[in-house]
């Protein structure tokens, strides 16, 4: 029988400061690849140009060229080569994989050690198709006064986003569609999309993460690819839905904003594949956010992806966590409570060592929810405030009779948690 020692980080008491190795930065881009540069990079430098980048190479990372682009940006790119990150002083760089998705990790926690408010967690193969004056709009929520439409599901816990803005083949014909890790069980309950209604507004700056569509090449799982039809482009224009307390969507790595009340919640899991981590991460910041001022929303598509290659039966198996865990995933995070009193960092610990109890997470991953709660510290970064207490409940079950599948509350506990305020 093996056995597995995580060491902990020091107390705060012990900490030092880290510091900054260049000039902080407000507005972050973040991308992981193993390509040369790509349109998307130099798309979003030029759509935003006050922000700056991060491009987090890997052992099979071309540096030279990458190395010759921060030159042309110099100030505004940073490329980390796999012999730098061997010194930047972070504690989770002993504890992350090479060849693997969560090295993004690195570049998450140098854009929040440089001072990011934003950070837009995307893909190589992800650009944006919004103006700069449009782009620039969405990097301002938080300062305007624009109210954004809430969604209301009729009690569901769950929100598949995209028929509400009205996916079209390339000849124009409707089809069905859900985000990757939506739990398949209920991609066929319309509850979850066609009944869907507008509660009253909330401010824009309640919106801790945006999730921006993606057209052409959207974020689906490999069923999808290998059954539907692509591409897709969505019709419903400039509209941004916040989904409230009670409600799971998840959304992925492929174009999404984070504001700096979520920076906590950017790390993603490395003891799962790939193609699963970012989902993963999806819900469990989603839960916990639920307990602050912040909250999850969508918006129309303002990027167009043109995937890089992959073959969709690798992609099927990489994702069969998704397929097969992530109900009893959303059993676990709803059965959640945040203890009275209990901080969002505290919380945060629970949940992931509550995670890997469950078979959802590796030991690694708490080691290294350890170590970036420690590096988090050490960049002086301020958690949230816990403003609001949203109790236990039993999400929305499906029963088969005969072949016919219905879903059914359970009628054990409410199927959207009580909220309680704080502070």
């Amino acid at each position: 029988v093996a056995t597995v020692v995580i060491l902990f980080q020091p107390r705060d008491m012990f900490r030092t400061q880290f510091e900054r190795q260049r000039e902080p930065c407000g507005v972050w881009g973040v991308v992981t690849t193993i390509f040369p540069p790509t349109p998307s990079l130099i798309r979003f430098l030029e759509v935003a140009p006050d922000a700056c980048a991060v491009v987090v190479g890997d052992k099979k990372t071309s540096d030279q060229v990458w190395l010759d682009l921060m030159l042309q940006y110099s100030g505004r790119l940073t490329y980390l080569s796999a012999a730098s990150q061997q010194t930047l002083p972070y504690s989770i760089m002993k504890l992350l994989r090479w060849n693997h998705f969560g090295r993004k990790n690195v570049g998450f926690m140098y854009a929040i050690h440089h001072g990011a408010e934003w950070v837009f967690d995307f893909d190589d193969d992800n650009a944006i198709t919004a103006s700069q004056e449009q782009f620039l709009q969405i990097l301002n929520l938080h300062n305007s006064t624009q109210k954004v439409s809430v969604v209301d599901t009729g009690g569901h816990h769950l929100y598949n986003p995209y028929p509400h803005y009205m996916p079209l083949d390339d000849e124009g014909k409707p089809v069905h569609v859900w985000p990757r890790g939506f739990p398949l069980n209920f991609i066929n309950d319309n509850q979850t999309w066609g009944k869907t209604r507008k509660r009253s507004p909330i401010a824009a700056s309640g919106v801790s993460v945006l999730q921006s569509l993606a057209d052409h090449d959207p974020d689906v799982d490999a069923i999808y690819r290998m059954t539907g039809r692509l591409p897709i482009y969505f019709e419903r224009p400039d509209e941004t839905v916040a989904v409230p307390p009670g409600i799971y969507s998840p959304w992925n790595a492929q174009a999404v904003l984070l504001h700096r009340s979520a920076l906590w919640g950017l790390l993603l899991p490395v003891s799962v594949e790939g193609r699963v981590c970012d989902i993963w991460r999806s819900y469990i910041v989603t839960r916990l956010l639920w307990e602050t001022d912040g909250t999850v929303a969508f918006a129309s598509p303002f990027v167009i992806q043109h995937r890089n290659p992959h073959q969709y039966q690798k992609d099927f198996m990489e994702e069969l966590d998704l397929y097969t865990k992530s109900g009893p995933l959303l059993d676990l995070l709803s059965a959640f409570q945040r203890y009275t009193d209990e901080k969002l960092d505290a919380a945060y610990r629970r949940l992931i060592t509550l995670m890997h109890k469950g078979g959802f997470l590796g030991v690694e991953d708490v080691a290294l929810m350890e170590a970036w709660i420690s590096d988090l510290a050490s960049t002086d970064f301020k958690w949230p405030a816990c403003t609001r207490r949203n109790m236990a409940f039993t999400p929305r079950q499906e029963m088969i009779k005969d072949g016919r599948v219905s879903f059914v509350d359970t009628g054990e506990q409410p199927a959207v948690p009580a909220v309680h305020a704080q502070g």
